[in-house]
């Protein structure tokens, strides 16, 4: 087995046809074709299936695309790994963190780590969970620190490891009518106007907070997928938004932001490091996972 034999196979698939992998790999067709014909020769087994549109993975070709996609990019990160220590470094670590987490807690995640062994670099990426799975299946994150919501513990693929509860509450404004109120009611957030994510967490909570019927009629003014715009702007407008409470701590510090009092709408989120259950864990990934776990017990969320 040749490491090419996995590129062309996995092009194939993704692709979709012989012609279009041919050129993304920089091939000519018959030598792509005959790679091919050599792998289902030495499996005794058809790995495409071919129509007038193009070509589609059998059953067969299904189950090794998987196996193959994930020993693709765990070579990937092996040459990734080797290179980067050629240059000096100790080991690497890729991580994803949404706002809050990447700013509040990974700097001093990060900090630790490198107090303990100088050299290890890092690749920090921000995003909502959703997003941030994408690119940790595609093999370009190790691990999210994140929180989740209870779907996602239900992925095969997902090893996830809870490291703590974040709280959700609605914010506003201190300015905001409602922010001054001692005691507010489903009829003060059903008329007023709100911004929100679009990410599948906060969408839930949502519905949690209003049900099916009511979240249809609520005033939902701007939908976004930036946490730094939806924060600069419920300091703008009366806006009401639902947001973990670490992710505005700072701005409810400095009185610009306030907590509305909903009796009936204190939710948690579990939060933790997430990855890919085949994935294989380097020192310098396992380092990270251990000082997260320790740094997290101890913070306050």
């Amino acid at each position: 087995m040749k490491i090419n034999q996995l590129r062309y196979f996995i092009a194939i698939v993704e692709c979709g046809s012989f012609r279009e992998a041919a050129e993304v790999l920089a091939l000519t067709q018959p030598a792509l074709s005959n790679s091919i014909r050599t792998l289902e020769e030495s499996l005794q087994v058809q790995l495409f299936e071919r129509r007038p549109t193009g070509v589609s993975p059998t059953a067969y070709g299904e189950v090794l695309y998987d196996f193959y996609k994930s020993a693709l990019e765990s070579v990937q990160r092996g040459y990734q790994e080797v290179d980067l220590m050629r240059q000096g470094s100790r080991g690497h670590v890729n991580v994803g963190a949404p706002t809050g987490i990447i700013d509040l807690f990974l700097p001093g995640i990060i900090e630790q780590v490198l107090s303990e062994r100088a050299g290890i670099t890092f690749d920090v990426r921000y995003g909502y969970l959703d997003d941030l799975l994408q690119h940790l299946r595609h093999g370009e994150l190790d691990f999210l620190l994140t929180p989740y919501w209870p779907e996602t513990e239900m992925a095969e693929d997902l090893e996830i490891e809870k490291l703590t509860d974040v709280f959700v509450s609605i914010y506003a404004r201190s300015s905001h009518p409602l922010s001054k109120k001692k005691k507010v009611t489903m009829s003060d957030l059903m008329e007023s106007e709100w911004i929100l994510t679009k990410s599948e967490g906060i969408q839930s909570l949502r519905k949690a907070l209003f049900g099916t019927k009511r979240m249809r009629k609520m005033n939902c003014t701007i939908t976004n997928d930036h946490a730094p715009f939806m924060i600069n702007m419920l300091q703008r407008l009366d806006l009401l938004t639902i947001i973990p409470d670490y992710a505005v701590q700072e701005l409810t510090t400095k009185g610009s932001l306030k907590k509305v009092n909903y009796p009936r709408f204190r939710p948690s989120l579990s939060t933790g490091i997430i990855h890919l259950r085949d994935r294989h864990i380097t020192p310098s990934m396992r380092l990270f996972v251990n000082t997260a776990r320790e740094f997290m017990k101890n913070a306050k969320v």
